[in-house]
């Protein structure tokens, strides 16, 4: 690589304005970029212009994964080689040239890796910081999250230094945070698993302690946390930290509670395998049925109607997952709590359970894609038993207008329309005020 700088910068004043660039950009971006990078760049600017131009015009697809065989990819990324072969060929010291771009490590026109790995810092990164772009700007604007905050907070947090970190990380936030972006960028060379689940560990205390029923996965900083422990935690090694958290969370948040299975025990994205999965199931159950024992704590644990966290409670989301150890006619204590809590909560427990109980995709397969929330019967039956009647009625006088309760009222109507005609000389079901 030196040889090849040397090769390129031929001239006194070459020399000069290379020195001063790296000079001046250094001195506004220390630990912002990676200095490889800067070097690197500021020798094409200079000593190869045409293909520096090249670079800049193509960063972006220069910078793409190559993948066998994609047939999604567009003209332009699949000719982009070839295009690079050909200008490099064309300049007086294409070797040289190639020598100096391998350094950058930009899939598509490096043609083979550099010596040294690849910096978390290096132009090869667009997200969630363009180091490219913060390269040709040679400085950076006062309001962008420095690196070197996030790493001297990264490295206080692990000295027991303060809070500073976490604080950043769990700022309330519409958005996905810069700061958090940038934390999970470069976490991975600082954290191991351990200390990242400690993170998770505090971060789920702090948004009960926040939030309370409000708390949810549906924060920045810990699907960010979550991201980075799905990819360094050994599967079925968090198992009863899982639990642990999960059982944390209830009374104070069923929406956090199912969260934390739907992401963490996924055994597509999580930290369990498919008998891992089993097993946190199993302790969700128990806990749930420990920590929810009368009809206060459950309500009091209930987030907003949207999070249908007693539909998750029972039946978790099935796709791409193993089929759920647990029958609906395990739920029969908590059918006796969610009778009465439908009385009291009638426009927060009505809808969910409409949620868990009415086919919202009947017609889907058959191609017609209509949305008829079809009572499912045999759901009904399997989970109320013999409070059947009594959950029917509930559906049946249900006020609001909510689609889905709206949908299992419909249905509740016609099946006790059906059981009263069947029922010859029997009273018909009350239904409550």
């Amino acid at each position: 690589v030196t040889d090849a700088i040397a090769t390129l910068l031929t001239s006194p004043r070459d020399l000069k304005h290379f020195i001063r660039d790296v000079d001046r950009a250094w001195s506004q971006m220390r630990g912002e970029v990676d200095l490889d990078d800067l070097i690197v760049l500021t020798v094409l600017r200079h000593g190869a212009t045409e293909a520096f131009d090249f670079i800049v015009k193509n960063i972006d697809i220069a910078r793409l994964d190559i993948r066998d065989n994609d047939t999604f990819e567009s003209d332009t990324a699949k000719s982009l080689a070839e295009q690079w072969k050909t200008l490099r060929d064309g300049l007086p010291h294409p070797a040289q040239v190639q020598k100096l771009v391998d350094v950058l490590s930009l899939p598509r026109i490096s043609e083979r890796s550099s010596e040294a790995p690849s910096s978390r810092q290096g132009v090869r990164h667009g997200e969630p910081v363009d180091y490219f772009a913060r390269i040709l700007a040679g400085t950076m604007s006062t309001t962008e999250v420095r690196d070197q905050d996030v790493l001297r907070d990264i490295e206080a947090w692990k000295r027991s230094a303060g809070r500073q970190m976490l604080a950043k990380l769990e700022t309330d936030t519409p958005h996905k945070s810069p700061y958090v972006a940038a934390w999970e960028h470069l976490v991975d060379d600082r954290l191991d698993g351990n200390e990242l689940i400690e993170v998770a560990t505090t971060m789920i205390a702090d948004l009960l302690g926040t939030r309370g029923a409000n708390a949810s996965m549906e924060h920045p900083a810990m699907l960010a946390v979550w991201r980075r422990c799905n990819r360094r935690i050994e599967r079925d090694t968090k198992n009863e930290w899982l639990i642990q958290r999960i059982e944390s969370c209830l009374p104070t948040s069923l929406w956090l509670a199912t969260d934390l299975f739907y992401y963490w025990a996924s055994v597509n994205h999580g930290i369990v395998s498919d008998h891992g999965r089993a097993t946190v199931r199993a302790g969700v159950v128990a806990a749930a049925k420990a920590r929810l024992s009368t009809v206060d704590l459950l309500l009091q644990s209930l987030g907003p109607v949207e999070s249908y966290a007693l539909t998750r409670l029972i039946y978790p989301p099935p796709s791409r997952q193993p089929t759920d150890t647990v029958p609906f006619s395990a739920w029969g204590w908590l059918v006796d709590l969610l009778i009465p809590a439908s009385r009291v909560a009638e426009e927060r427990v009505v809808p969910d359970l409409a949620v868990l109980v009415i086919d919202s995709t009947s017609g889907f397969r058959s191609g017609d894609f209509v949305e008829r929330y079809v009572l499912m019967r045999d759901r009904v039956t399997e989970i109320f038993a013999d409070r059947t009647r009594e959950i029917l009625g509930i559906f049946a006088a249900y006020k609001g207008d909510h689609k889905h309760a709206l949908g299992a009222k419909e249905g509740a109507l016609e099946w006790l329309k059906e059981l009263n005609q069947s029922s010859s000389g029997a009273v018909a079901p009350t239904t409550p005020n």
